[in-house]
Order: C-alpha cells, then sequence, then structure tokens
C-alpha cells in the first residue's frame, strides 16, 4: 500500500470539520503485520522494507506480540522519527539511518539513537480495512488498539515503548502555541470525515509548515540553474549554507539577478559579488551542511552582512519562545571563552534533549 498524500498549504482550515496534528519529520511508511508467526514489516512509501535499518522498532513489535496477536492482521500509517522532544524529531538522524549498510553500524546506532514509530492512522484490524470509514472512527478505533494493548495515546519522546500515536487536537491555536515552543516542524489539518485513499494526494489533508527564517548574505548567482548561493560568517570566512531559487516574484528574482550581473564578477558561468547583500530565507532546519527546503523571503536592506554569522544562524534556528524574555542576551559569561549569556542559553537548548531522560524530579 502506497501512503496517502499530503497537500501544501500557507494556512490551516478552521472549522468543526477539522482535527490538528503535529507533523514530524521523518521516514512515512506502513507497518503490517500479517500473523503472529510472521515478522512486521515496515514499509516506505517507495514499498521498500527498512526492517534491517530500524531494528529496534521490530524488536519493540516483537515484544508485545502477547498483547497485540488477537488483532492480527493490522496495518497502521504513521512515521519513523528521531525525537528531540514531544513535538519535534531530527530528519538527519533518520535519514543517516537509511543511509547506513553495515549491520554492526546500524545495531549501534539504534541502541544511541533508538527511533520510534508514531503512527495517525489504522487501515487494517483483524483484517478488516477499515480506509473507506471516516478518520473519526479510524482514530477511535485505533485509541481502542492501543488503549488495549497498553500503548502511549500521545508522542512521549522519553518513553521507550517504540510504538506511539500522535495527539489530535481540536483546539488549533493551543498546537501552533507547542509547536512554535518546541520547535516543532509545522501542523497537519485532516477533514474529519477524510477517507484513507492510497497513493492520493488530497486537501482533506494539508500540511502546514513552521517555517524557520534565517538571515544570510547573498554571495553567488549560477545563470544555468538560477540559483543563489548564500552564506554566513564562521570568523572571517563566509561559508555557504543555502542554494535556492524558489520564493520569488518576477521583480524580485530580475532585480537580482540583475544586480549580480552589473556589480558581480563572472567567473566560468557565475557571477561573484562582494559581500553587500542581504536577505531572509524561510527553511524548515538545517542538516548540518544546508537549510533544508529554502525559500526566498525578503530583502534585508537593513541588515550589515558581517551581523549574518554562524550563531545568529543557530539563534533563529532555534528561536527563544516569545513569552520568555530574556535580560542582557550579550552579556560574556565565560569572558575568556568568548562566551556570551545567549550562547550558553543556545547551548543549553541544544543538548537538553539528551539529558532530560536522566533527570529524576522528587516531589
Amino acid at each position: 500500500m502506497k501512503p496517502m498524500l499530503v497537500t501544501a498549504a500557507d494556512k490551516s482550515p478552521e472549522g468543526l470539520d477539522w482535527i490538528y496534528e503535529a507533523k514530524y519529520d521523518g521516514f512515512r511508511c506502513i507497518l503490517e503485520w500479517e500473523s503472529e508467526d510472521k515478522t512486521p514489516i515496515l514499509k516506505s512509501r517507495n514499498d521498500n522494507i527498512l526492517n534491517h535499518k530500524f531494528p529496534e522498532i521490530i524488536s519493540y513489535c516483537k515484544s508485545i506480540l502477547e498483547e497485540i496477536k488477537s488483532y492480527l492482521p493490522i496495518k497502521m500509517d504513521g512515521e519513523i522519527v528521531y525525537l528531540m522532544n514531544d513535538y519535534q524529531s531530527n530528519f538527519s538522524t533518520v535519514q543517516k539511518r537509511g543511509r547506513m549498510r553495515k549491520v554492526q553500524t546500524i545495531e549501534e546506532h539504534s541502541s544511541i539513537f533508538p527511533c520510534h514509530y508514531v503512527v495517525f492512522d489504522l487501515l487494517v484490524k483483524n483484517g478488516e480495512f477499515l480506509i473507506s470509514y471516516p478518520l473519526t472512527l479510524r482514530k477511535q478505533l485505533l485509541t481502542e488498539l492501543f488503549n488495549k494493548v497498553k500503548l502511549p495515546q500521545n508522542v512521549r519522546y522519553m518513553d521507550s515503548r517504540r510504538i506511539q500515536a500522535i495527539e489530535v487536537f481540536e483546539d488549533l491555536e493551543l498546537l501552533w502555541e507547542k509547536i512554535k515552543t518546541y520547535n516543532g516542524e509545522g501542523v497537519i489539518d485532516k477533514k474529519k470525515d477524510s477517507k484513507w485513499i492510497e497513493g492520493s494526494r488530497t486537501k482533506h489533508w494539508l500540511k502546514i509548515k513552521n517555517w524557520r527564517i534565517i538571515t544570510v548574505v547573498v554571495f553567488k548567482y549560477v545563470k544555468s540553474n538560477n540559483y543563489f548561493i548564500g552564506g554566513v560568517y564562521r570568523g572571517n570566512r563566509l561559508y555557504e549554507v543555502v542554494a535556492f531559487k524558489h520564493g520569488f516574484d518576477a521583480e524580485e528574482f530580475n532585480t537580482l539577478v540583475t544586480f549580480f550581473i552589473d556589480n558581480g564578477e563572472k567567473q566560468k558561468g557565475a557571477w561573484f559579488l562582494t559581500p553587500s547583500v542581504c536577505v531572509d530565507i524561510a527553511c524548515i532546519d538545517f542538516d548540518g551542511t544546508s537549510l533544508r527546503e529554502p525559500r526566498f523571503h525578503s530583502f534585508r536592506l537593513d541588515v550589515r552582512p558581517e551581523t549574518c554569522t554562524w550563531s545568529s544562524m543557530q539563534r533563529q534556528l532555534n528561536p527563544i519562545p516569545e513569552e520568555i524574555v530574556i535580560a542582557q542576551p550579550d552579556k560574556p559569561i565565560f569572558s575568556l571563552m568568548n562566551i556570551k549569556k545567549d550562547d550558553y542559553l543556545l547551548y543549553l537548548q541544544t543538548v537538553s534533549p539528551f539529558f532530560y531522560p536522566f533527570f529524576k524530579i522528587d516531589h
């Protein structure tokens, strides 16, 4: 079965006909489990079997065989994710796993960076196809199943149970508040009466992304493919972090091209510009080398190129919630290492998902 696909949108529809879920960034796949004497199968949207890539999920399935066997055959729709918190996943970690080939490497990685399979739909239960049922009924049956099998009803990144259900919201504002606070990828909107249509892209399921706005210096234009190259400073060196061509209107695109041709230096089919032009880029994340899904957002004539730094990019990628006010963010706290208060807060944000599981709170 090929998954039903979502349609990108700029704004969530509101009303009693819709429910909302957090969007997680991972590998979309179907979990198929035919019988108690057969191994469950994780099948990607391209029909690739992912069992050997994510053995921790298959092992967990086998550990709950006694609880779930009376409901087989079963098929669920969901996403393989590496959770950073209850509303944010890290795609790069899942992507790296997908590229691994050696069994030992995969086993080590699955122990250090275990993934979850988060479920948002129930397609088959006891061999009965449910795809023609309305979404609300499929959700009800999924909730009943997870209650009986004692699986989490919402995503808990510190929970070692590798199969979890995605929480359903009817309050869109509340969900967006959580997405913004936890730096999640976005929101999925679903019509309550929607059927599950195999391989179909439908407007009954919509995705709205939580765009991060990153300010970069544009220093190169490649005419052959119309891509612009942008970067940020680390020390005195300008590092490339994005290649983009989408998001412009015609006037914006022509203005930037003309500026490069009139003021830049041509080298082998590309124009290079002395750092002087800054722009905002909308993206969903940074994979360690490049901004993901970048789009031009706006010109930043008010920004000096030297202020577009690696640390400013990291802060824009990991914003502090609006309701939290940081006094004197530029105050030095480790002067010899040139570390400011905001640098330290960013570090804590980055490492907190890894040490939270080891906290013990005494009441």
